[in-house]
Formats: structure tokens, C-alpha cells, sequence
């Protein structure tokens, strides 16, 4: 997904990024995997700035850019959506 939309501007991949990421939280968001969830996120971070880093030959993005990108939009952080020890 990230190489398919490399040449969007970085506010557009991180939106289509966070439907795809919510997605994946809502499907294995259950309790006890907090930690798979907590993983894939770190594994997103470090894909989204390798990709964001391929768009130029020059120094296109520092972390601190970078950051400051992500305090503007955010990626969704992992979230427990169901709760399976939970009497019904």
C-alpha cells in the first residue's frame, strides 16, 4: 500500500495508512494481544518513514520532520476492541 501511493502527499498516505491500520486493530484487537498490536505499529512506523525517506534523492526527511508530521497526523495507536474474558 505504501509503495503505491509514494508519489500522495504525505497527509494523504497517512490517512489511507490509518483506515488499513484501524482495520487491522479491529480484527485482532482482542485481549491478550496487546503486545502483536503494539509491534505492528512500531513495524509501521519505521515502514512509513522508510517510504516518506525513498521519495528524493536528497534529504527529504529527517526524524525531526518527521515527528513533527506525525504530531499533525497522527498514526492510530493500537487499541483493544474485544474483550474475551468478559462474561457475557
Amino acid at each position: 500500500m505504501l509503495k503505491e501511493n509514494i508519489q500522495r502527499k504525505p497527509s494523504d498516505i497517512i490517512e489511507l495508512l490509518n483506515k488499513k491500520v484501524v482495520g487491522h486493530y479491529k480484527y485482532y484487537g482482542i485481549s491478550g494481544n496487546y503486545k502483536g498490536l503494539l509491534k505492528f505499529y512500531r513495524f509501521i512506523m519505521v515502514a512509513l518513514y522508510k517510504t516518506l525517506t525513498k521519495r528524493s534523492q536528497r534529504a527529504y526527511l529527517t526524524w525531526k520532520r518527521y515527528r513533527m508530521l506525525l504530531e499533525k497526523h497522527p498514526i492510530a495507536e493500537p487499541r483493544i476492541y474485544v474483550n474475551i474474558w468478559q462474561a457475557v
